[in-house]
């Protein structure tokens, strides 16, 4: 697969800190597509990062939704990231803070291969009804635009209603639905553009057919770094894939 199909979780979260502009600045200088988590600020603005709070990343433990953008930019995304697991944290202090969603377009305008795309999951419709993610919407929309992103953007949604709610802003919103089974298949099989899919053989192999038959693209994410895995995983001709440790996919034959 060409380098433009793999995108990185979160960055690459087994290399680089998780969802920070190094770690972006990085895969797309590698020639990789990006995967990042999206997170509505108290004053509107829209940060890249994975959890409701950033205790997990952070050097200090706060509700995203509580806190403004400028505040959250104070903290250290790289506190607790330790590649060697040997309680190192070879990044702590090194000036490596939360970004925010225009950063990260910013960066992804100037930086991207021709064929890079995002991945954008926006974590806040699994905590909050779709009536209050009104203006992450509305924002994440207008970026899009400002930045001419709609080919490259692909916003992950988990139900019908939050693609709808993106779609209806704009219908050239590319809304990517994550399907683990048959169920969330039919549902995204009614919408355009990707599906994308976290499932091992020989489940994502059933489902692809489906994917495939409908014009669909098919995404791939969630599967063991191992050759029997992959060749397996090849015969569904996915897209793109997902991968947290590059290094390892990389290092399976093509």
């Amino acid at each position: 697969m060409k380098k433009t199909d793999i995108h990185p979780h979160r960055g690459g979260s087994a290399s680089h800190p998780e969802d920070t502009l190094v770690a972006f600045e990085r895969n797309l200088r590698d020639g990789f597509s990006l995967d990042m988590d999206l997170r509505k600020t108290a004053d509107g603005e829209i940060v890249v990062i994975h959890d409701r709070t950033t205790g997990r990343t952070c050097d200090k433990d706060w509700v995203v939704a509580h806190r403004t953008a400028a505040e959250l930019k104070t903290l250290d995304a790289a506190y607790h990231f330790d590649p060697g697991k040997d309680g190192r944290f070879p990044l702590r202090g090194k000036g490596i803070g939360l970004s925010t969603l225009d950063e990260v377009f910013a960066l992804f305008s100037k930086g991207r291969q021709p064929d890079a795309s995002m991945w954008i999951d926006t974590k806040d419709d699994q905590d909050c009804p779709i009536a209050e993610n009104a203006v992450l919407y509305d924002r994440l929309i207008d970026l899009i635009g400002r930045f001419d992103l709609w080919e490259a953007a692909h916003i992950e949604v988990s139900r019908a209603e939050e693609a709808d709610a993106l779609r209806s802003r704009d219908e050239r919103v590319t809304a990517v639905f994550w399907g683990k089974d048959l169920g969330a298949l039919e549902q995204a099989l009614a919408y355009p553009h990707y599906v994308r899919m976290g499932m091992p053989p020989p489940a994502a192999m059933q489902l692809a057919d489906r994917v495939r038959g409908a014009g669909k693209r098919l995404h791939v994410t969630r599967f063991r770094y191992e050759q029997a895995v992959w060749d397996e995983l090849k015969a569904v001709r996915p897209d793109s894939v997902g991968v947290d440790d590059y290094q390892a996919f990389l290092a399976l034959t093509p």
